[in-house]
């Protein structure tokens, strides 16, 4: 069994806004689930400000045949950051021109983070790869960047690097994505039992996860 992560169904990285969340430390989670259920980008979670800020532009306007004056409200998104501009545009879709909006600023890791995250959707995983490293060499224990790494390594066919990063993303986490992408990998590979094994940890951590009972069934299955 292969769960395709890029496209996804989660909602922890609901990696399907891509919004993410920034903790205290200036780190980011992806909002949609950058992985399990298809994808979490969570984490995301959303990013420090869920959006752009909003101005409310007031006129009036006098309506023909009548003496009431008519005011009219609309909102125009004002953008404070680089991330932000780029977060929205993700969360439309529009994929490509977040990703530029990303590239624009590689001062700022939540950009990189972005910049790599939007590439892994697109499919370009060794730039994606190339992105969640220099996020790493930024800060070293950001937990996402190992994950959204893990999942383009899994898609490019290299399962070792995949698996030492879901590896590094647990120890540093322990999140349910970690064990169910581990344990996905493994089932590629068609090391069932290692995936039982594994998927076993996650349940006991995550017992009420549907889409971890459902692994371990097809993980079993396939040992018979």
């Amino acid at each position: 069994m292969k769960i395709r992560w890029n496209r996804g169904v989660k909602g922890l990285f609901f990696f399907l806004f891509l919004s993410f969340s920034l903790w205290a430390t200036g780190e980011i989670r992806e909002i949609e689930m950058i992985g399990v259920n298809g994808n979490k980008i969570s984490s995301e979670k959303m990013m420090e400000d869920t959006g752009p800020m909003k101005e409310r532009k007031e006129d009036t306007e006098v309506i023909p045949g009548k003496e009431e004056f008519v005011e009219k409200v609309s909102e125009v998104p004002i953008f404070t950051s680089v991330f932000q501009k780029g977060n929205a545009l993700f969360i439309q879709k529009q994929y490509e021109k977040a990703n530029a909006v990303f590239q624009s600023d590689f001062s700022d890791m939540k950009n990189v983070f972005g910049a790599a995250t939007t590439d892994r959707f697109l499919g370009r995983h060794s730039q994606a790869i190339e992105e969640y490293t220099k996020v790493l060499q930024m800060n070293a224990e950001f937990g996402e960047a190992y994950l959204g790494r893990a999942l383009s390594y899994r898609d490019s066919g290299k399962y070792s690097e995949a698996i030492s990063d879901f590896q590094q993303y647990l120890a540093l986490t322990q999140g349910e994505d970690g064990y169910l992408g581990l344990g996905d990998t493994y089932m590629a590979m068609g090391d069932y039992s290692k995936a039982q094994q594994i998927l076993a940890q996650g349940s006991s951590k995550y017992p009420n996860s549907n889409l971890m009972k459902k692994m371990m069934s097809q993980a079993y299955l396939k040992t018979k």
